[in-house]
């Protein structure tokens, strides 16, 4: 086989693709690989690769050598020293795009090899649906920036498929009928641009195979059939732990223990297929006994499931967007007393509890409202965060109880903000409460006693 020939190939095909761009900035990638290895990983079928072909033509027009290469190309399967060929090929100047770097044994340490000998002329930009890419062998840690490419976001969303937005009742219609197709078909590229219900659906299961089988099972070596079973009670349960999921396979039959379940979780992770957030507390015993929640990778995947919950499919919608959003330092929990209040989502930089956020549809029931601003004020009591965030359906308002302060913000608001937690949500409500709107509510005005539950009055 010749090298260069796939590698021009491949090349071509990226440089003439047409492509609409992401919302990963590219500057910010492309400064990376001016010093280090810059890194894009991501589930697969999110667009990893057109991002890669995107910056190809970039780069190209800007006058700059490059070559983009998909090292998952059956013709490099059985070959020896495809990366060292590849780069005898191309020479020791200019930029390699990397597409799926982990399909070929030894990356680690051939990225390492060229970035220490040829670093400021060749530039290394890769990309990964393994999230193992980011625990590299040692010597190459430290040595490569990170970037988290997702599925489509809901702004990507509307962006991809030309819908403007504004204020008239045919815009707020349109986003309002784009929100409840992201909600049932999720953000996969590909999917977003189909048009047949019944097409999208064969898409998404076909991505869940293809993951499964490319990335789950042939990463722990376990039957199929085992790994297909295990995503699908992930798609189901709200919560993950590995006792009760190892009862569950066991009773139907499987010979499993406990340690393979952690291994199946570990590849279901790695391969971005779900996201599992630790419960966050003061106590120590407490984040050991607590179980994971467990969230799909894309919103999509839920059709795999079977999921029909609009609750958990809204909480799984805002989990995405959170870790989208996430700035570096910054990570991702939930929160929950021994008492059973709890919050959705705590966002953690360094220490410090930046925002306490809850995802409520419908707050509009005290019994349901009070459940809500329970969780928070237990939180806030034990956490301090810094301030407290309702995301609902289409309520805007501002409740007050003992000192704390939240803000509803509408779910189609706060999808088209900027950042999930900082000033570019908290402004525009504040600024709507000095208007009038929304209202501020003494939640025990509201309804006569303290919140249900929370211990008081």
């Amino acid at each position: 086989m010749k090298i260069e020939e796939v590698a021009e190939e491949w090349s071509a095909y990226a440089l003439g693709k047409e492509l609409l761009p992401r919302d990963l900035p590219a500057d910010a990638v492309l400064r990376a690989a001016d010093n280090k290895v810059a890194v894009i990983s991501g589930v697969r079928r999110c667009g990893k690769s057109s991002f890669l072909m995107l910056l190809a033509q970039r780069l190209r027009s800007n006058g700059k050598k490059v070559c983009y290469v998909n090292l998952e190309d059956y013709r490099f399967v059985g070959e020896t020293d495809v990366l060292d060929r590849l780069l005898g090929w191309f020479g020791d100047e200019g930029y390699l795009l990397l597409d799926e770097v982990t399909s070929v044994s030894g990356w680690d340490g051939w990225l390492l090899r060229v970035h220490e000998l040829m670093k400021g002329r060749i530039r290394l930009i890769v990309s990964s649906s393994r999230r193992s890419v980011r625990s590299p062998s040692r010597p190459l840690r430290g040595r490569c920036v990170y970037f988290d490419l997702f599925p489509l976001s809901f702004s990507e969303r509307l962006s991809f498929l030309g819908v403007e937005q504004g204020n008239t009742v045919v815009q707020k219609g349109a986003v309002k009928r784009q929100i409840e197709e992201h909600l049932a078909y999720g953000g996969f590229p590909e999917v977003v641009l189909q048009k047949d219900p019944s097409e999208r659906t064969r898409t998404l299961l076909s991505y869940h195979r293809e993951i499964v089988g490319l990335d789950m099972a042939a990463e722990t070596g376990m039957e199929r059939g085992l790994v297909d079973l295990f995503s699908k009670y992930l798609l189901r349960a709200p919560y993950f732990s590995a006792t009760a999921c190892t009862n569950f396979l066991r009773g139907l039959g499987y010979k499993v223990g406990k340690d393979k379940v952690l291994e199946l979780e570990r590849a279901a992770a790695d391969s971005m297929l779900f996201h599992f957030l630790s419960v966050r507390s003061s106590s120590v015993k407490d984040m050991a006994q607590q179980p994971r929640k467990v969230y799909a990778g894309d919103l999509g995947l839920h059709i795999v499931g079977g999921t029909e919950d609009r609750g958990r499919k809204l909480e799984n919608l805002v989990c995405l967007e959170l870790l989208r959003r996430l700035e570096p330092g910054e990570e991702l929990f939930y929160w929950k007393d021994t008492a059973g209040a709890e919050v959705d989502f705590l966002l953690i930089s360094g220490l410090k509890a930046t925002s306490a956020i809850q995802v409520c549809h419908d707050p509009g029931q005290p019994k349901t409202l009070g459940r809500e601003l329970r969780g928070l004020e237990r939180c806030t009591d034990s956490m301090r965060p810094e301030r407290c965030m309702m995301i609902t359906g289409n309520v805007s308002a501002i409740y007050e109880l003992d000192g704390m302060t939240v803000e509803a913000v509408p779910l189609s608001e706060w999808l088209l903000q900027g950042s999930a937690v900082g000033e570019k949500v908290m402004r525009p409500v504040l600024k709507a409460v000095r208007r009038g709107r929304p209202p501020r509510t003494d939640f025990r005005r509201l309804t006569g006693s303290a919140c249900p539950g929370s211990g008081t009055g």
